[in-house]
């Protein structure tokens, strides 16, 4: 995603460490994120940029925080 997409390699790491450790933190226990991994295989094989990657990720996001 870094190199197709253009994307910052210190915000992509941050915001997926900071999901990850967030998820551990609600839930108690390490968990797979697996929507976090369709949106990048995704925009990876669509070329999508950044800015819609951003959005995809805050969307589900807020669809976790709210179920």
């Amino acid at each position: 995603m870094i190199v197709i997409n253009g994307l910052d390699p210190l915000a992509l790491f941050a915001c997926v460490g900071s999901y990850y450790l967030f998820q551990g933190v609600y839930f108690g226990m390490a968990m797979p994120a697996h929507p976090t991994k369709l949106i990048g295989a995704y925009s990876i094989a669509r070329g999508i940029a950044a800015p819609q990657i951003l959005a995809a990720r805050l969307i589900n996001g807020l669809f976790l925080l709210v179920v």
